[in-house]
């Protein structure tokens, strides 16, 4: 006999699963700091290869503006305004990064905790279920 209750549970998980599967495993992997980090790894390499990038072609577009400078000190002067820029910038991002991996970390969580929440009540129901046929067998045993 089919249980609507469970099958409706089933079909729950299997929903939220497919939703949020790569949040389920994700959650479960790592650890708050270790994703976080993670995360900000990637980003300073991918903020750093960015502003090298913008860099060489503002260097490139006013090449002729740099090399009119035979002054040393100018030159100097000039890469640590870009130095200064690419400090704070990077501040900024990493910030920003850590704040949304924050979030997303909890989100997933969150949603992990929900799963597995799901899970244990459908466990409890076959655990249920079974020990319910364990009695009757048994009871069934007595009377024979």
């Amino acid at each position: 006999m089919l249980n609507e209750e469970k099958i409706k549970l089933m079909i729950d998980l299997s929903f939220l699963e497919k939703k949020e599967g790569r949040s389920i495993r994700t959650g479960s992997t790592y650890f708050k700091g270790d994703y976080i980090a993670k995360h900000l790894l990637q980003s300073f390499f991918a903020y750093t290869f960015c502003f090298f990038l913008v860099l060489a072609l503002v260097l490139l577009y006013g090449i002729e503006d740099l090399v009119s400078l035979v002054d040393l000190s100018a030159i100097i002067a000039i890469f640590k305004n870009y130095l200064l820029v690419y400090a704070g910038g990077l501040v900024l991002y990493l910030g920003i990064t850590w704040i949304i991996c924050s979030v997303k970390y909890d989100k997933m969580r969150e949603v992990r905790r929900h799963y597995l929440a799901r899970i244990r009540v459908l466990e409890k129901r076959y655990a249920f279920r079974s020990r319910a046929r364990e009695l009757m067998k048994e009871e069934m045993g007595d009377h024979a």
